[in-house]
């Protein structure tokens, strides 16, 4: 079954190769030349690197579904334990075509700058290069996709590094954005107009086309420096200031983001008339405070419109009574953008964070948090929110969103992993879980010594070292480690240490429990003491709560002959059930 789907999909990859010709040949009946207007910075297209695109673009069309065919039919195929070892391996290989395109984008600009290559030949390599990063960019969804189905320890243990894998392709933005995707259906003949290409302060491509629509790339080099010392508020207002002007419009912030690991802030604009839509994304460096990278698209609102239906037909049926829903709540809500007032953007930190609607301070917006409610905005907009231990955050109000990348979650995987031990005639057994399953082929150091490894249901058993009051086990599986720290306590092991740095073991807590009988122990035994000096000075004071006040008065002589008995039969009661009475009196005495 799964090889009849590969050779399917392969079958039908190559029917696309042998239909390119057919539609590149249909190129040659037109002009032969899409000659641009004469300039230092337009770039002509002929039509013979219209096919050479074409062919090219397809061809890594092919080798990407074949690729995507062939991880497809091997992780069905293997077990639960087993998908890890291929979803990293899936992970490495895109790792290196996008390290392979950026290589080819970084010597094009270089060959380019050098004068090697025209300015017609350097914006078809942009092209090609755009082909190849959307279809890297697609695998990468799809692997995504499948991590929820595997487990995070296994992924750990066979080296996969999901942090590294999106800052790869992430790092192909240069040639994904408007501009450059612009630049491909220009050199694949799918549109037609001018194209601009500058280089001086990075890379510019300006493409307006014939119908109206208009692309605006820029990107340019950061000084490395990942740290966040600009405010996201003025970052903002710098966002702002480099958006193109437009005389019937007005951008509208609808989304904000903070990329902690990577040092900068992103926004995201739009606005929308009778004839037009616009979007642009702006980002500006976190230590420097300028502007890096900037996209804009424009088009006529019918194309807009089109491109919405096409969007909704793919869409199930639950999508849409989604999307119905939200229409409906749409006139409920109000326009917001959200922006950080104060604090560290990190894991784990609580901010100050500001509701803006039309640039001023929104008072009683709920702010939500990952869809969970976590305050109202007071008078000034203003509301603290405590981020998460790490993975993506998002920050909603109204329209108003603000997204955090704060990196993998470097505890994530420890707080779901169990080392429940016994300890039985000097033999430990230590069972290994993670999210309730055994972790089998771990191998497990004690005091820095090999003692086994952890079976199918995650058990392994040593003895104890001789002499040890404590122990550290260590697991080992592929890249992965942790280590559990135990002392031996009255014949039994207490938890003192977990590889998430917190003890909240069930073992811990019943060690706890232990400590603290033997310490209720102790002050019963003082109590018991105390009042049996002090038993002749305070019945009196006992039984003027206890029986009517007039008593304590009149039988002071009759007590002292008869204090034993009511001493022997009284005291221990009222010390075990009112022993705080009697510690309160005590010091009024003393003074």
């Amino acid at each position: 079954m799964e090889w009849t789907r590969f050779t399917a999909a392969l079958v039908a990859a190559l029917v696309v190769v042998a239909g390119v010709p057919v539609g590149a040949a249909a190129l040659l009946d037109g002009p032969g030349v899409q000659a641009q207007s004469a300039g230092n910075e337009t770039v002509n297209v002929t039509t013979g690197q219209q096919l050479s695109t074409v062919l090219s673009a397809t061809s890594d069309d092919v080798q990407s579904e074949v690729d995507e065919t062939e991880f497809e039919v091997e992780y069905e195929s293997r077990s639960d334990e087993r998908r890890a070892e291929v979803v990293a391996e899936r992970g490495t290989r895109l790792a290196e075509r996008a390290e392979a395109i950026r290589d080819d984008y970084e010597n094009a600009t270089e060959a380019y700058e050098a004068g090697e290559l025209t300015r017609s030949e350097y914006a078809q390599r942009i092209a090609t290069l755009n082909a190849r990063a959307e279809n890297l960019a697609e695998s990468h969804d799809r692997l995504e996709d499948r991590l929820d189905d595997v487990s995070k320890l296994e992924l750990r243990a066979a080296g996969f590094n999901q942090t590294e894998l999106r800052a790869a392709v992430n790092d192909l933005d240069s040639v994904r954005g408007a501009g450059a995707a612009a630049l491909l259906q220009r050199f694949t003949g799918t549109s037609e107009g001018e194209i601009e290409l500058e280089t001086a302060d990075g890379l510019e491509i300006e493409v307006e086309g014939e119908d109206g629509e208009f692309s605006r790339e820029i990107t340019r080099p950061t000084d490395g420096d990942t740290s966040l010392t600009t405010s996201q508020a003025d970052a903002l207002d710098t966002a702002r200031s480099a958006l193109s002007t437009q005389a019937d419009a007005t951008w509208r912030l609808g989304k904000a983001s903070v990329h902690e690991d990577s040092g900068y802030y992103k926004f995201e604009f739009g606005f929308r008339t009778a004839n037009r839509t616009g979007e642009a994304e702006i980002r500006v460096d976190g230590s420097t405070g300028e502007v890096f990278r900037i996209e804009e698209e424009i088009e006529p609102s019918e194309e807009a419109e089109e491109r919405e239906e096409d969007r909704e037909d793919d869409e199930t049926e639950e999508d849409r009574e989604d999307d119905e829903t939200e229409e409906e709540r749409e006139g409920d809500e109000r326009e917001l953008a959200l922006v950080v007032a104060d604090g560290t953007v990190a894991a784990s930190e609580t901010i100050t964070v500001q509701a803006l609607e039309n640039g001023q301070p929104a008072a009683d917006v709920t702010v939500s948090l990952n869809g969970e409610p976590v305050g109202t905005t007071d008078a000034d907009g203003l509301v603290s929110v405590t981020l998460p231990e790490g993975g993506d955050a998002e920050l909603t109000a109204g329209e108003g969103e603000l997204e955090f990348e704060l990196g993998e979650d470097e505890n994530e995987v420890f707080r779901d992993l169990r080392a429940d031990t016994a300890l039985s005639d000097g033999t430990v057994t230590v069972t290994l879980t993670y999210q309730d399953r055994g972790v089998a082929d771990a191998v497990v150091y004690a005091n820095d010594r090999q003692v086994g490894t952890s079976d199918s249901d995650g058990a392994v058993a040593f003895d104890v070292p001789s002499g040890a009051e404590e122990l550290d086990v260590e697991i080992v599986k592929g890249e992965f480690e942790a280590e559990f720290e135990y002392e031996l306590r009255n014949g039994s092991l207490v938890l003192t240490d977990g590889p998430d740095g917190e003890v909240e073991r069930e073992d811990a807590e019943s060690g706890g429990d232990e400590a603290e009988e033997e310490e209720t122990e102790e002050p019963e035994e003082e109590e018991s003491e105390e009042p049996e000096e002090e038993e002749t000075e305070e019945p009196e004071e006992e039984e003027s709560e206890e029986p009517e006040e007039e008593e304590t008065e009149e039988p002071e002589e009759e007590e002292s002959e008869d204090p034993e008995e009511e001493e022997t039969e009284e005291p221990e009661e009222e010390e075990t059930e009112e022993p705080e009475d009697e510690e309160t009196e005590e010091p009024e005495d003393d003074r």
